[in-house]
């Protein structure tokens, strides 16, 4: 878990629509995972508590079927519709199934573990200065992030991936891969590979100054941040929003952990 020091930054952007208002926000201080959450810890969860997901529950997960995104039965955390090792980020897990494990793993660590909020999210991924992607301002590079590049193209024919881009993965890629990414606090994978679930309802901005904000009281979606392995640059930026229901799973979708600093 990485500190993020309290403070203000400035939230959202003028590019898409529901990026709108850039407004300041005050954040406490609070800890948040470097990584995204993997494979094999989910699995310590489920080896744990015999947890079911969703997913294996009922009806699969959405998984690219080769023409496209389609939900199947048998495709779920363990098996993606892709090769996956230990390492990789963990997907195919509703934001229902990861409430779930945050409560597992607060219980055992005697802390207590949440997804970050929108805005503890942002924060992480941008740091103070505005910048655009983790990394700061530079377009995305095979060096930097997981996202539709050259690999995706020859095997899927995505018509919106980078042809000339190589980040040397079709799919997911192994936590922590692309060093030359790191946020201005040290956080990997912040940009691409998978979808980030987080705390709070999806919702509009407000132009108001805000402080600690936790987001929409009530909602029908929860908010998703920074990207995948199926997205191309126009999906990357560290304000841009993503969201779906909180049952909702698929295949470039994971998280990582949050603290409040208490």
């Amino acid at each position: 878990m990485v500190y993020i020091p309290p403070g203000e930054f400035e939230m959202g952007a003028n590019e898409y629509d529901n990026e709108k208002p850039p407004h300041t926000v005050y954040l406490d201080g609070y800890r948040i995972g470097k990584y995204q959450v993997t494979v094999k810890q989910f699995g310590l969860f489920v080896k744990d508590t015999g947890y079911k997901a969703e997913a294996e529950k009922s009806g699969g997960a959405y998984t690219w079927t080769g023409k496209k995104w389609e939900q199947k039965e048998g495709i779920d955390w363990k098996n993606p519709g892709f090769k996956q090792e230990d390492n990789h980020p963990v997907v195919c897990v509703s934001w229902d199934d990861v409430l779930e494990y945050c409560k597992w793993l607060s219980g055992k660590k005697g802390v207590n573990f949440n997804l970050p909020t929108e805005a503890q999210w942002e924060k992480a991924a941008r740091g103070t200065d505005g910048r655009k992607y983790s990394w700061g301002n530079p377009d995305p590079s095979g060096e930097r992030a997981n996202f539709a590049d050259k690999q995706a193209w020859l095997k899927m024919k995505s018509s919106w991936a980078d042809k000339d881009v190589d980040d040397g993965y079709v799919y997911t890629a192994p936590a922590g891969s692309y060093p030359a990414g790191a946020s201005t606090y040290g956080l990997l994978d912040m940009t691409g590979n998978v979808w980030e679930w987080c705390n709070n309802w999806y919702g509009p901005y407000s132009d108001k100054y805000q402080k600690n904000p936790t987001g929409p009281k009530s909602g029908t979606c929860r908010v998703l941040r920074g990207g995948s392995w199926y997205d191309n640059v126009g999906s990357l930026g560290c304000s841009l929003r993503g969201y779906n229901g909180p049952s909702f799973r698929v295949s470039y979708d994971g998280f990582r952990l949050c603290q409040d600093n208490k």
